[in-house]
């Protein structure tokens, strides 16, 4: 984060903090590809071996 003044910066870091908590931060660079591995890596850790076919 960046900004013209410390104030500034420090805002910036509050309003992401903020959107982290709430859950609506967004990476704008995230792709539909790697959006889907890492769907798929958290749902590994909740179904069994043999239900996952990579």
């Amino acid at each position: 984060m960046s900004g013209k003044t410390q104030a500034e910066a420090l805002a910036k870091v509050a309003e992401l903090k903020q959107r982290l908590a709430n859950g609506t931060y967004s990476d704008t660079k995230l792709t539909v590809r790697g959006y889907l591995e890492q769907w798929l890596a958290e749902k590994e850790r909740h179904i069994k071996p043999s239900t996952h076919m990579a």
